[in-house]
């Protein structure tokens, strides 16, 4: 078992090692003393930090900076999403005040939209004379 230089820190070092070889000595040393409350927490402390450093494997400046770009990209899907959903409960809400019941198609045409489409019925949905004319973009509003 190499033993670690001035220059390898003992994470490194625990990095290659087999699991059980790491946690052996720890449990030995755990029966052979008892430590007091205050040096107790302290190890433990640093004990939890090897390990949560041990299942965190090292990644590079271009794997972080995509991780990075991917996180951004999944909030913007995200608000994009929760936009969506928002704009979804208020046209449908204004449309069942106006024009209850809603058929089963309307409801499902409702779901199948994007945010777009959306947002141009919720723009028809005010002055419409029917529920047809919320839909269809070619009958104007009297």
């Amino acid at each position: 078992m190499p033993v670690p230089t001035q220059h390898a820190t003992l994470v490194d070092w625990y990095r290659n090692l087999p699991r059980q070889t790491i946690i052996d000595p720890y449990r030995f040393l755990d029966w052979l003393m008892r430590l007091p409350e205050d040096l107790e927490l302290q190890y433990t402390n640093a004990i939890h930090q090897i390990e949560e450093q041990l299942k965190m494997p090292y990644l590079s400046y271009v794997e972080r900076r995509g991780e990075r770009r991917g996180e951004r990209r999944g909030e913007r899907r995200g608000e994009r999403r929760g936009e969506r959903r928002g704009v979804y409960r208020v046209i449908r809400r204004l449309l069942e005040r106006r024009f209850a019941p809603l058929p089963t198609d309307v409801v499902e045409r409702l779901e199948q939209a994007d945010l777009d489409q959306l947002l141009a019925w919720s723009e028809r949905v005010v002055e419409a004379p029917s529920l047809d004319a919320v839909f269809n973009e070619h009958e104007q509003a009297s």
